[in-house]
């Protein structure tokens, strides 16, 4: 499909892979695609100044405003997900799974490195 100008959607699927620490020093990957909303540069910036805002923040020890957090900034870009792993199949998304997500040490931040990776032209690995 060629893409033309004016044909985008509002929104795009791209690859996540969140490393979860196990037993024995190892990690296993949770992995599903990210629906991510396609934002205007001016938006794109305005959520990257507030990302470095945030981590500046807890490089000096204090608490970034809940906008500019890992999790903040992830609810901002994230609008659902799809193959999802679960016990019984795909999780369907729904906003309690989502924060159920959120919790988890390092999602959100997964989450956000592939949308920068997804905004500057990198490709999906597979």
């Amino acid at each position: 499909m060629a893409l033309t100008f004016g044909t985008l959607s509002g929104s795009y699927l791209w690859p996540v892979e969140i490393p979860i620490a196990i037993d024995g020093g190892e990690f296993d990957t949770l992995s599903f695609k990210a629906r991510y909303r396609r934002f205007s540069q001016k938006e794109t910036e305005a959520i990257l100044r507030q990302s470095t805002e945030g981590a500046r923040s807890v490089m000096t020890g204090e608490a970034p405003k809940e906008d500019d957090s890992d999790v903040g900034i992830a609810r901002r870009i994230m609008i659902e997900w799809q193959d999802m792993p679960g016990d019984s199949g795909t999780v369907p998304f729904s906003v309690e799974a989502f924060e159920q997500l959120l919790s988890i040490q390092g999602a959100a931040r997964a989450i956000n490195l592939a949308w920068i990776d997804s905004i500057n032209g990198k490709k999906a690995k597979n």
